[in-house]
């Protein structure tokens, strides 16, 4: 009824708004949290919370636009991009299979039948065979319990299997405990191949080996096995168009000293990890990944170096994707991780370079991303972290850099954590979390830029937090963007802990709204008030300097005024409140 109630309303504007608000009784209840942008906007409009200049009645122009003003100087440092792994010259896309082909066709012991090249006639493939020139399967290939417990080793950069779509298949039962599917090794090559069965399916190693166009499915038995498991020493491994999936362990296990490069995988269902890259793997690519409702995370990784682009790790029982030591560089692009039912969308405890862009990360059990204190620098560009149980976004990383983020309906939109050095906010809009839109805990310097909205949180639009001393340097933040805090139930902008040790300075280029929140500034007591440099709005003039826990405060429409030093104030910033609604 109060959904209805409030849509109505907002269909019929903002005083027949502001009646039923009356009607339905005073508190935060009266509230609805938005659940998408359309709401959003119907809130904003019922509540007179204007985002443009129509109301800004005689202001000079210089003080809302700032079309003179200097770029803001960067707070913190960048992180540098992870390098690209070598791919060891293997090009997604090119026919391997024709040129493979072409130059088995050259050997002597090539023939042809039907239009197709073959392994001479006498040479019948069984279970167990050794393969190290090209070989074509014209049929299934059964590998029971009396075929030395494996199916097909391919030895050398010659050695090329085909097989045609058909299958090699397993022992069951209690008699595969040490069988492999196809193990390749120094080079070799295997496509077009459906493997089920084995404790292990595949087996890569040592070598730039390629396994492409194919399925592996149901790997294991007792001891657990993998679909696809690397290992050896040097070389650069290559997974291609390759469906892994129902394994009792991993999907890919990937633990040899190289290179790995997996291409357009489906790792799905496995008892275990989806993808999984051990220490001992220098660098890996991995593009085009699908990492599903697997019993533990979707991809878990400790190579030196990783990319992942183009990734969906959803409905996992642990992590969608987690990246521990020793990697020393991360990126990350295109990602989506969704459902993951027991942990986070992505989970960062390495103690080296982090990378994020363009990501989703939504209805995880625990934070959409949460970055560990061992992060060096973490960069976070256009992320979209929504309805997690937990913080959308929640880092302790060294250097943090946020850019072009939306965090909504989730406890915490974003919480920024203690042994953080330096933290840079730009272009955020936080709204409809179920505690404070933006949480900055004791963070020692901060940048605030471009345009930062935190709007009908159920507790505060930002909280600082600090418990640094002023002897230690307390914590500063340093407002450089447009920053508007409206419609939170608690208070716009609240200053907790020892609100001594914190200086909040608005630059000349910034300016601060807060506005029509129920308690608009809030602080513990006069004593701890923070120290405000620059020009702010009424509010926080009246709240945060007179009375602190801001429960009797109106805000009057259009005030302006100065606080702290002469000097801050020479360039006066524009800061406007509009009126206060009823509660």
């Amino acid at each position: 009824m109060m959904k209805n109630s409030l849509n109505i309303a907002a269909a019929l504007g903002p005083l027949v708004f502001l009646v039923i608000l009356s009607l339905l009784g005073q508190g935060a209840h009266a509230l609805e949290v938005p659940t998408n942008m359309a709401n959003l906007n119907n809130l904003r409009s019922a509540a007179n919370i204007q985002h443009d200049n129509r109301n800004l009645h005689d202001v000079p122009k210089n003080y809302y636009y700032h079309d003179k003003c200097e770029a803001p100087p960067s707070l913190c440092g960048k992180c540098d991009k992870c390098k690209t792994c070598d791919t060891c010259g293997y090009q997604r896309g090119y026919d391997y299979y024709q040129a493979m082909l072409e130059e088995w066709a050259k050997t002597e012991e090539a023939q042809v039948a039907d239009g197709q090249w073959y392994a001479p006639a006498d040479k019948t493939i069984q279970c167990g065979a050794t393969i190290t020139g090209f070989t074509k399967l014209n049929s299934n290939l059964i590998c029971n319990a009396n075929d030395a417990s494996s199916g097909l080793v391919l030895s050398g950069r010659n050695a090329v299997l085909d097989c045609a779509k058909n299958s090699i298949v397993g022992p069951t039962g209690t008699s595969n405990s040490n069988s492999i599917g196809i193990t390749l090794i120094g080079g070799a090559t295997a496509l077009n191949c459906n493997v089920q069965g084995f404790n292990v399916g595949v087996l890569m190693e040592d070598g730039n080996n390629i396994f492409k166009d194919s399925r592996v499915v149901g790997s294991g038995g007792p001891g657990g096995g993998d679909n696809i498991r690397t290992r050896g020493e040097g070389g650069c491994m290559t997974i291609d168009n390759v469906e892994t999936s129902y394994s009792d362990y991993d999907g890919i296990d990937a633990d040899h000293n190289g290179v790995i490069n997996i291409y357009n995988v489906k790792a799905n269902g496995n008892q275990e990890r989806g993808v999984r890259i051990q220490d001992n793997v220098e660098c890996a690519n991995l593009e085009d990944i699908e990492a599903v409702g697997n019993g533990d995370e979707g991809i878990l990784s400790e190579s030196t170096d990783l990319n992942i682009i183009n990734a969906r790790a959803n409905g996992n029982s642990d992590d969608g994707i987690r990246i521990n030591n020793p990697t020393e560089c991360a990126n990350l692009e295109n990602i989506e991780a969704s459902g993951n039912y027991e942990d986070d969308g992505i989970d960062v405890r390495h103690n080296g370079i982090l990378n994020i862009k363009n990501a989703k990360l939504f209805r995880n059990e625990d934070d959409g991303i949460d970055i560990d204190s061992s992060v060096n620098c973490a960069n976070l560009e256009n992320i979209e972290a929504f309805q997690n149980e937990k913080e959308g976004i929640q880092a302790r990383s060294n250097i943090v850099n946020i850019i072009n983020v939306k965090v909504f309906e989730n406890r915490d939109g974003m919480e920024l954590l203690s042994l953080i050095e330096c933290a840079s906010l730009e272009n955020v809009e936080a709204f409809g979390n179920d505690e404070n839109g933006i949480s900055l805990s004791s963070v020692p310097k901060v940048g605030l830029y471009g345009t930062i909205t935190s709007e009908f949180n159920d507790q505060d639009g930002l909280e600082i937090f600090c418990n640094i001393s002023p002897a230690n340097g307390g914590c500063e933040v340093k407002v450089f963007a447009d920053v508007t805090l409206t419609g939170n139930r608690d208070d716009g902008l609240d200053f907790n802990g020892d609100g001594s040790g914190i200086t909040f300075t608005v630059d000349a280029c910034g300016s601060v709204k807060i506005c029509s929140n129920r308690g608009d500034i809030g602080g513990d007591d006069d004593d701890d008030s923070p120290t405000i440099d620059g020009e702010i709005t009424c509010d926080e003039i009246n709240d945060s300097v007179v009375d602190p826990e801001g429960e009797d405060f109106e805000c009057q429409e259009g005030c302006f005024a100065n606080v702290g030093s002469a000097a801050a104030c020479q360039s006066p910033v524009h800061a406007y409140c509009y009126p206060k609604p009823e509660w």
